[in-house]
């Protein structure tokens, strides 16, 4: 008795492979969920990026703060008004322009005290269009 020759027809009685309909549902549904994937990727690396620069600006508005808080009383830096800053991305000081971080603290005399002077200081920086800043104020005499 002869066999029937199954390898003409492959697809029929056991499946051996896919279609050319599978494949392309398969590769659609692939691009879709990388799609989903590059996005959130796209929106974890910009948010990182939005952590360290915020990091970086509340170390610097703590440097400053922890500087102005050391300085003798006569100290220009300690006079009443506004003064400012420029630092770049790494928080380094530059002497001249501006820089990547803006920061700026004004000195405020309270009359109830002698001696005793506020201190509200704010970090400035932008991030692509938008401008940030992070601030604070101390006491100090």
């Amino acid at each position: 008795m002869r066999r029937p020759d199954t390898t003409a027809h492959p697809r029929r009685g056991g499946s051996r492979g896919l279609s050319l309909i599978e494949l392309s549902v398969a590769m659609g549904m692939m691009t879709v969920a990388m799609a989903g994937i590059s996005s959130v990727t796209v929106n974890l690396l910009r948010l990182q990026r939005h952590q360290r620069v915020l990091t970086q600006a509340i170390a610097l508005a703590d440097e400053v703060t922890e500087g102005l808080l050391l300085l003798d009383p006569s100290d220009p830096d300690l006079v009443e008004g506004t003064h400012t800053r420029a630092f770049d991305r790494l928080g380094r000081e530059l002497l001249t322009g501006t820089g990547f971080y803006q920061t700026t603290w004004t000195v405020t005399n309270y009359e109830e005290v002698a001696g005793l002077r506020g201190v509200a200081l704010t970090v400035h920086w932008s991030e692509g269009s938008r401008a940030r800043e992070i601030g604070w104020s101390t006491w100090r005499n």
